[in-house]
Order: structure tokens, then C-alpha cells, then sequence
């Protein structure tokens, strides 16, 4: 794998996780309000966990594809 396209989509996968963190109370009530409208109760509570443990592993997924660890497992 190129070194410079290594290096990018790691930092791509760290900010996103980054991202899903910091605007995890955002995006709680919108995809809860989602599934309303389709028909399933699920309490925003879940998706605030849920986006938070996400988050966490798309950090450290992006820290083992720029530290180059990813090819080990």
C-alpha cells in the first residue's frame, strides 16, 4: 500500500470517529427520529452510546492503519 494513501485514509478514519464523538448528541436525535418515522421505537439514549463507542473504534482502526499495524492482524 502507497505510504501517502496509507497515512490519509487513516487520518480520514481518525477524524471521522473524531467526529461521530464530538457530534454524537447531534446525531443521536436525527437517527432516532428516523426510525420513528419507519415504524421502530428505539430510545436516543442507545444511539448516543452507540455513537460514542463508534467513534472509538474508527479511532483506533485509523491509528492502526497509519501506524501500519492493520497489516498484522
Amino acid at each position: 500500500m502507497d505510504e501517502n494513501y496509507r497515512l490519509l485514509l487513516g487520518v480520514v478514519f481518525s477524524l471521522l470517529g473524531l467526529l461521530a464523538i464530538v457530534f454524537r448528541m447531534r446525531l443521536a436525535p436525527w437517527f432516532a427520529d428516523l426510525y420513528r418515522r419507519i415504524g421502530i421505537e428505539v430510545p436516543q439514549e442507545k444511539y448516543i452510546k452507540q455513537f460514542f463507542f463508534v467513534g472509538i473504534m474508527m479511532l483506533i482502526l485509523g491509528l492502526l492503519i497509519v501506524t501500519d499495524l492493520i497489516s498484522h492482524i
